[in-house]
């Protein structure tokens, strides 16, 4: 019987070699094999494509196998526009934010989603190729409406707990539900739900808050003082003062 040297070299550093479906090696392998019969071999590497072949190992010098494995991966660039640091989520994982450069990937489809506050979530497919950069370039949509508030100039405006300013408000405010308030001291405050979608500029009107109101009930000796209430004449004691709004006021007697 005889023999001859097989050597396989792959040009990747963890490509597993398989003589005859045996693993030899890693990388670089030599093997003595019968001369005259039939022989097959096989290298595997993760993001690589796997390669085989067989053979008739003949006498002689040994046979000398260079394996120059094929990439079986590509990358993907993800960028936002018009604005960059959108977060970046490839088959929902977080992986960074735009603009966004992977690593290897194995090539087939991704998901690929982008957030970024006062935008719409978008979530689309793409196709990474063998050995190829694959740019993913996504327009986003402002997910902010327009919305105008007004109310009586007095009264202080709020929206979802926060003070927007008095009497009138234009801003731009996220698609969904949102409160709308209407506030003045010693005033019911008004409020109003109201859930704002895209499509056109909003306008919320808001009534006045309604006066929340006690009594005075005034008298004295001698009687028939004239009776002021925050310098306003409201007439003789003794009386009882309807529709007085709560808090502090200025009672003079004259």
């Amino acid at each position: 019987i005889t023999y001859n040297y097989l050597i396989i070299t792959a040009d990747q550093e963890y490509a597993a070699i398989y003589v005859n479906d045996e693993f030899v090696a890693e990388k670089e392998c030599s093997l003595s094999l019968e001369v005259g019969k039939e022989h097959t071999w096989r290298i595997e590497c993760p993001l690589y494509h796997t390669e085989s072949g067989k053979f008739t190992m003949a006498a002689g010098q040994p046979v000398s196998l260079e394996i120059k494995l094929r990439p079986a991966f590509g990358y993907l660039n993800v960028n936002s526009m018009p604005e960059d640091g959108a977060s970046v989520y490839i088959n929902n994982k977080r992986v960074g934010v735009t603009p966004y450069k992977s690593d290897m990937l194995a090539s087939g489809e991704y998901t690929v989603r982008v957030m970024k506050g006062s935008y719409k979530p978008i979530e689309k497919s793409f196709i990474v190729k063998d050995n190829e950069t694959t740019e993913a370039n996504i327009n986003m949509s402002s997910d902010l409406i327009t919305v105008n508030v007004e109310t009586v100039a007095d009264a202080d405006i709020y929206i979802d707990d926060q003070l927007k300013g008095k009497g009138k408000w234009t801003g731009a405010l996220t698609e969904g539900f949102h409160l709308f308030e209407a506030k003045k001291e010693n005033h019911k405050t008004v409020s109003h739900s109201e859930n704002i979608a895209q499509g056109s500029d909003i306008t919320v009107v808001l009534d006045a808050p309604q006066a929340i109101n006690g009594m005075i009930d005034v008298n004295c000796n001698p009687i028939k003082a004239s009776i002021y209430i925050d310098d306003v004449y409201y007439g003789l004691t003794p009386m009882i003062v309807q529709d007085v709004i709560i808090g502090e006021h200025i009672l003079k007697l004259e």
